[in-house]
């Protein structure tokens, strides 16, 4: 049995990788793309629960490390981060905080609040509307095919965008998603929409059975963490499919499974090595 001390000194001896911040023998910079996600149509947002922060097993670095390390903030409910203006922040972003506020980058701020802008919270509740529903709206507005007295979806022109062009250069849908346990996601999602810096104009979508291809999907695909059932997406899964149809680019989906599908098999194989032992 390894004492104390052992374990301390073999923590201290861990060499981590300087890319993906794993210890050398796990690393998964092999399955990392060459070249970096890069979004046209979009942006992300995560709020991120402070308590999944400090969780080993997550699968949102695994996405952050597939874009451009440059274009990727993380601003904490304790740290002071400087504000950037709309056109330069970065196509991800993440939040560790339990709600949305004064905390938060006044930068990221900007974009939530801008009601020129669409923000999309994904959140599959019984008010949610499926996804493509959602985009093809948009596409209606901007193209000016919108009727207003469409009924077809629950969505008022407001939450779409008040001017079908922008002010800003910035045509991007803001994409919000939150990284928690469900316990947790629901009372984050509570707490900032009783908070006066939630946007006005957000709209809860959600992704239907339709949008994920057969051939796309996997079971429990992140086991590592036990799964409420064998439909459950992770938070990456959950990224990945809504980014392969904003984008409208199925190889998004495939660069951001390579490393979570690696990480899941080293796990496999570490448990397996040690049950064996």
């Amino acid at each position: 049995k390894m004492s104390e001390r052992d374990n301390h000194e073999r923590k201290r001896k861990r060499v981590d990788c300087q890319r993906c911040h794993r210890p050398t023998p796990t690393c998964i910079c092999v399955a990392l793309p060459e070249v970096s996600i890069s979004l046209t149509r979009s942006r992300i947002i995560v709020l991120q629960h402070p308590h999944e922060k400090k969780r080993k097993n997550r699968s949102l670095p695994l996405v952050e490390l597939c874009f451009d390390q440059k274009s990727t903030i993380t601003s904490t409910s304790n740290e002071h981060v400087t504000s950037l203006p709309s056109p330069s922040l970065p196509d991800f972003n993440c939040i560790v905080s339990k709600r949305l506020g004064n905390q938060v980058d006044p930068g990221l701020m900007d974009i939530i609040q801008n009601p020129d802008q669409p923000f999309l919270l994904l959140y599959p509740s019984n008010d949610a509307v499926p996804l493509k529903e959602v985009l093809d709206k948009l596409r209606q507005r901007d193209n000016g095919e919108l009727i207003n007295d469409d009924a077809n979806i629950d969505v008022n022109e407001r939450q779409l965008g008040v001017n079908p062009t922008p002010k800003t250069d910035d045509k991007r849908i803001t994409l919000f998603f939150l990284d928690a346990t469900w316990k947790y996601a629901k009372e984050m999602l509570k707490a900032c929409k009783s908070h006066d810096s939630w946007p006005s104009h957000a709209i809860t979508v959600k992704l239907s059975k339709n949008d994920i291809p057969a051939a796309m999907f996997k079971p429990r695909r992140f086991d590592i963490r036990t799964p409420p059932c064998e439909s459950h997406l992770s938070t990456a899964e959950t990224i990945a499919h809504v980014l392969r149809i904003v984008e409208d680019n199925d190889e998004i989906f495939d660069i951001l499974m390579k490393p979570l599908d690696l990480m899941v098999q080293q796990w496999h194989s570490f448990f397996e090595e040690t049950t064996n032992n």
